[in-house]
């Protein structure tokens, strides 16, 4: 019988709750519910993804019918798109399609329960097993990918080992429409045949986790008033986004102290800036008066964003020599 000790995580081979998913929610195992025959037919349930990206892991659970476990040689799984057309939604198209061999998933378990099983056409049998198992397939090479808020398709189909035979696990985690059997073209509902209800198959879409895009606003530089040579009459800063996002709503202030300082203090809002984009943004014309040493007059331009992770960013500079009001006067 194969087994995995829950206990211990360190291979990562399962999935267990809490560990985190890109569908609409994960649909657990119902440990007395039924386990579909998979026999030659494809069976198949619909998810809806969460996060664009790829599908690097696919996690389903698994019954073997009068629990008489045999070796899997392989699992065969698709992705196809969703047809919500007629009176049920199926299969569309074939987007993904990949064999895996049995050094290329892992079988975690077993978990007690006591369950049916079902035929897809509709035989049951309640109280047939006691003992049900999770497949986990992992680091998919050349995964599917994903976009968030599409509704797809997964599509298994397991060997045919008759006599022997195994069943995909029902959840009570209902989404959409019906879990389907079949082939491609030609796909048929799965009701419950006590309760007359959708049936829905247990299983989880991951996949490794990428960061996320976040705005990160930097001052990158401040220059002219008399801060350098030649002088000007203005001050003036370049703003950047350093991060991967879009930053909206930018806010910028330039202010004065020490010194005397009549005019020059300006704020303003840019709308965004794109990743890796820089503005620059100009004070007020400078009119004032400050010595180094005797009359200190300092410079600080900030900016913040409605959705600056950074904080709020500062830049701060020591005017050199600022007799902007002897220039400006007759």
């Amino acid at each position: 019988m194969y087994a995995v000790d829950r206990n211990n995580r360190d291979s990562g081979s399962d999935w267990a709750p809490g560990d985190g998913h890109k569908m609409h929610f994960p649909q657990m195992p119902d440990p007395i519910g039924w386990d579909v025959n998979f026999h030659d037919f494809f069976l198949a349930d619909d998810w809806q993804c969460s996060k664009t990206g790829p599908v690097n892991d696919i996690h389903f659970w698994i019954s073997w019918r009068h629990d008489i476990i045999a070796e899997l040689p392989f699992v065969h799984v698709s992705i196809f798109s969703n047809n919500p057309q007629g009176t049920y939604s199926q299969p569309l198209a074939l987007l993904w399609d990949r064999i895996f061999a049995p050094d290329q998933f892992i079988v975690a378990g077993p978990w007690p329960g006591d369950q049916g099983w079902l035929e897809p056409y509709g035989d049951f049998f309640p109280h047939d097993h006691l003992f049900y198992f999770q497949i986990n397939i992992k680091n998919i090479t050349e995964p599917f990918v994903q976009q968030n808020g599409t509704v797809y398709w997964l599509v298994i189909q397991m060997p045919l080992l008759y006599p022997i035979e195994m069943g995909w696990k029902t959840t009570k985690d209902h989404f959409m429409d019906a879990a389907v059997w079949g082939s491609p073209g030609q796909w048929t509902p799965i009701m419950d045949p006590i309760e007359q209800t959708p049936v829905d198959f247990a299983f989880v879409i991951t996949g490794v986790e990428e960061p996320e895009e976040e705005c990160c606003l930097a001052i990158e530089s401040m220059g002219g008033g008399l801060l350098g040579s030649p002088s000007l009459l203005k001050v003036q800063a370049a703003i950047t986004n350093i991060g991967t996002a879009e930053c909206t709503n930018i806010t910028w202030s330039f202010r004065f102290s020490g010194g005397i300082v009549l005019m020059g203090s300006k704020s303003g809002t840019i709308p965004s800036l794109a990743p890796g984009a820089t503005v620059n943004v100009t004070s007020k014309l400078v009119i004032g008066f400050g010595i180094p040493g005797l009359l200190p007059c300092n410079v600080t331009v900030t900016s913040n964003g409605a959705n600056n992770v950074c904080g709020e960013v500062s830049m701060e500079k020591e005017i050199l020599l600022f007799i902007i009001l002897f220039k400006v006067m007759p």
